[in-house]
């Protein structure tokens, strides 16, 4: 009774869900790929461009495939105002992800500019979503910590502070990389929250400055909808500023590139479901705002072990290609996580299930 119970939910679900392929368009020629960050986004773009190299493959739409993605009447009104603006083409990576930005604008009807690109979405369930972005959360610097590695890296730090001694070090470390010795080392180390503080971390920048409100922020994203609004990809987190920009490379997660999505109102999401379910939402309405060649909805489990075959060969029915897959890198496996029963009940409270059953969750 209890595991019919069961079926006829996850039944209830998959058929409200938006799961699956559509085609809209005879003729499709491009892929892209959109997803949030541990969606399996990665994976799936660079499998697909070995399986069908004679097309384009790209882990992006608009913006970079982990954003939101924009409407083409606000691409278009916002490469007038760039241009208006008498910025130089060469800035404008900058602002956004690419050329496309430009290229819609300039098209004769920019919402059809996809009109043959097959549009993948990827979609995790909440769980492993969440926990994904715990231990790595990328572009979310509040969301980590950060240190300096050791007592050494202080004394290095200390050091550093003599101008003089700071600009030897720097002629020194230019000698290495002209030998072909190129130092890529951070003193930094970047440690997981555990998820009760993970989750309640504000999802915006406090300690930040921000710039003219007149001017538009990195990756196209207008003022009241990024944290920061820093177009030079600068941010470094107050507990290692003391530390001289030399020692601050690589810095984990891409926390210097700080990117925290606000809601539509202007605001920080209340937490990472709220900003996930935003997500989801705007990437199932991708089909509506854009004249897509075609559109699917695919859950992370799709692309695991053995299903990826069938996934590839309806996307190749779908691109009228055989794929040319190789065998070798052919599965992607993941380990499960072993989630708590805490933070499992904290996320069937917080999610908005409504939304999550668009995605089959």
């Amino acid at each position: 009774m209890y595991s019919d119970a069961l079926k006829d939910e996850e039944e209830q679900r998959r058929n409200a869900s938006r799961l699956g392929f559509q085609i809209y368009h005879d003729k499709v020629d491009s892929i892209r790929i959109v997803g949030e960050r541990h969606s399996g986004t990665t994976f799936l773009a660079r499998y697909l461009q070995s399986c069908f190299p004679n097309i384009s493959v790209d882990d992006h739409f608009v913006n970079g495939k982990h954003w939101f993605q924009p409407s083409p009447e606000y691409v278009v009104e916002t490469s007038n105002r760039i241009g208006e603006s008498g910025l130089a083409a060469t800035a404008m990576n900058d602002y956004f992800h690419d050329k496309t930005w430009w290229q819609i604008a300039q098209a004769d009807d920019p919402s059809s500019y996809f009109q043959s690109t097959l549009v993948v979405a990827l979609f995790r369930n909440p769980y492993d979503w969440i926990e994904g972005m715990r231990r790595i959360p990328h572009h979310w610097p509040n969301h980590v910590d950060l240190i300096p590695k050791d007592k050494s890296t202080l004394a290095e730090v200390d050091y550093q502070k003599n101008k003089r001694q700071r600009q030897r070090h720097q002629r020194r470390l230019l000698r290495r990389k002209l030998k072909g010795s190129i130092v890529q080392k951070s003193f930094v180390k970047a440690t997981s929250l555990d998820w009760k503080e993970f989750v309640k971390r504000p999802m915006h920048l406090s300690d930040y400055e921000e710039k003219d409100k007149g001017i538009l922020c990195q990756r196209g994203f207008p003022f009241e909808m990024v944290s920061p609004c820093d177009p030079d990809h600068s941010y470094v987190p107050a507990s290692i500023r003391h530390i001289p920009s030399s020692f601050l490379r690589n810095l984990a997660f891409e926390v210097d590139d700080a990117v925290y999505e606000l809601n539509i109102s202007g605001h920080p999401f209340k937490n990472p479901l709220e900003l996930r379910s935003a997500k989801i939402t705007n990437m199932l309405n991708l089909a509506n705002d854009w004249n897509l060649g075609a559109f699917g909805a695919i859950q992370y489990d799709e692309i695991l072990g053995e299903r990826l075959t069938e996934l590839v060969q309806k996307i190749g029915s779908i691109v009228g290609l055989e794929n040319t897959c190789s065998s070798k890198n052919s599965t992607f496996q993941k380990i499960p996580y072993n989630h708590s029963r805490s933070f499992r009940s904290w996320v069937r409270e917080h999610a908005d299930w409504n939304v999550e059953a668009r995605v089959g969750f």
